[in-house]
């Protein structure tokens, strides 16, 4: 915004939700009592703002998953603002730097039109080190070898050398570095090593993840849990809740392990962490940003993706694991993946490290050969064979019951929607005595689309009552 404010002083606005009553009273007279163009750089709720002579939306950052509504009715804004454009006869823009999918899609069947000149290449070579993690030496070892392996005793790090040295550099030099991490937390899984049940809430069955806090009264740091979907927070427990065991194991890592981990490796450099538990507040973010565009010595920020849009310039930057997205159930786990890493290069103005054991060169040569077209053509053919979006609509309906109604919700959800081949799943509720019954459904992309809905399914989905969640094409199966 203040970039295009510079050329354009009396022509430029911004509209946010955190605007006052106040203020967005004054922009609004403003801008209606116009007889000129201007630019408005707003959030989607704000799209309808009238302007003279409005005659394009651009959608930025389109790959971003902030248009999907976290609450009912579950709405994809993106799609929101491309009705409204469409029925206001506007162009609409569909831009980032690596588009989805179901956008590429839409210039194949001659929907959309590329604006050139178009990049091909989301990478150049070298943009991207990739660095095989924590995975065993090829070829065949001797016993000796074997032997001398299993001896050993390895302590888990979640950097690892190659990746220690190149900060270590980016120290000598004074540089600003970023080390991405997917999840918060000190583990984001605490697991029994005996029975093999994650620790999770008794009242929403959802997992805990393990953190640090220092106790404000007695200034000791305490180990606490801390469930993500109702905010519970307790003292963590040593014993299983399920066998009583005491071999409890963390799994995954998480912001906090890795702060711990970089404060014992560079204890002189200042370390902060940007992620929804640790900068709640405008104010703690603005301290933080503030601090790492000023200094003129080396700092490090941990953070999951809530710390990109703060960050304007990144000198060295370090994907620490993507691991974990690879554990979801979802079919766009690449796209995300490789906009991700685009996002992230962008800002870097050096090197951009990757340590993954999954993600190789055999699955993902994109990160290599920077080629947008094969990696995008390649995702759209495997959506086909498996029916997925955009050759499908996919809808998901999600009820929480008792446990012991869950035969007859079964039975009953069958039968009222056999015609559309449902697939049905269930998994623990998030209430002890529950389950969740997680329905599937693949739709012909003809009886179900933005400008058309089949009128059976339709009177079928609005019968259902607001404790049924319904999602059309959510990025997740679950």
């Amino acid at each position: 915004f203040l970039k295009l404010e510079k050329n354009n002083q009396s022509d430029c606005f911004l509209f946010h939700s955190e605007l006052t009553k106040k203020q967005f009273k004054e922009k609004y007279q403003e801008i209606i009592a116009r007889d000129k163009h201007s630019i408005i750089i707003s959030t989607a709720i704000f799209i309808d703002t009238p302007q003279v002579h409005k005659s394009t939306i651009i959608i930025e950052q389109e790959s971003s998953e902030y248009y999907r509504t976290i609450a009912a009715p579950y709405v994809d804004l993106r799609n929101a603002i491309a009705i409204y454009a469409q029925n206001a006869n506007i162009e609409c823009i569909w831009a980032d730097t690596v588009l989805r999918p179901e956008v590429w899609h839409l210039h194949r069947t001659k929907d959309a039109e590329l604006i050139t000149p178009f990049n091909k290449k989301i990478f150049k070579q070298g943009d991207i080190t990739l660095i095989t993690q924590h995975t065993k030496k090829p070829g065949k070892q001797t016993d000796a070898e074997r032997i001398a392996d299993l001896s050993e005793k390895k302590k888990f790090s979640a950097i690892s050398k190659e990746a220690r040295e190149s900060i270590k550099k980016a120290i000598r030099n004074k540089e600003k570095i970023f080390l991405y991490v997917h999840r918060k937390s000190l583990a984001p899984s605490i697991v029994c090593n005996d029975c093999g049940h994650i620790a999770r809430s008794p009242e929403t069955g959802h997992p805990y993840s393990l953190y640090i806090k220092t106790n404000k009264k007695t200034r000791v740091k305490e180990r606490i849990f801390i469930c993500h979907i109702t905010g519970e927070t307790l003292p963590a427990f040593d014993s299983c809740q399920f066998c009583q065991s005491w071999n409890l194991i963390t799994l995954g890592i998480g912001t906090e392990s890795v702060f711990e981990e970089v404060q014992n490796l560079f204890p002189k450099i200042e370390t902060y962490i940007i992620d929804s538990v640790h900068t709640k507040t405008k104010k703690s973010i603005k301290e933080i940003s503030d601090k790492y565009q000023t200094t003129n010595r080396s700092i490090i920020i941990i953070g999951t993706q809530k710390a990109l849009p703060i960050l304007q310039e990144i000198d060295t930057s370090l994907v620490v694991s993507l691991d974990s997205y690879f554990g979801r159930m979802s079919y766009s786990i690449n796209p995300q993946v490789v906009s991700l890493l685009g996002h992230i290069k962008q800002k870097t103005k050096n090197s951009a490290l990757l340590q993954s054991r999954n993600i190789l060169e055999t699955s993902l040569p994109i990160i290599n050969d920077g080629l947008y077209i094969p990696f995008i053509e390649n995702e759209l053919s495997d959506r086909k064979d498996f029916k997925y979006p955009p050759f499908t609509t996919l809808i998901i309906i999600k009820r929480t019951i008792k446990k012991e109604y869950a035969k007859k919700e079964y039975i009953s959800l069958y039968t009222l929607l056999k015609d559309y081949h449902p697939n049905i799943l269930m998994r623990p509720g998030n209430k002890k005595g529950f389950v969740e019954v997680v329905m599937i459904l693949h739709i012909n992309i003809r009886l179900w689309n933005i400008n058309f809905q089949d009128n059976n399914l339709w009177n079928i989905l609005t019968s259902f009552n607001r404790s049924t969640q319904i999602h059309i094409n959510p990025k997740d199966l679950i």
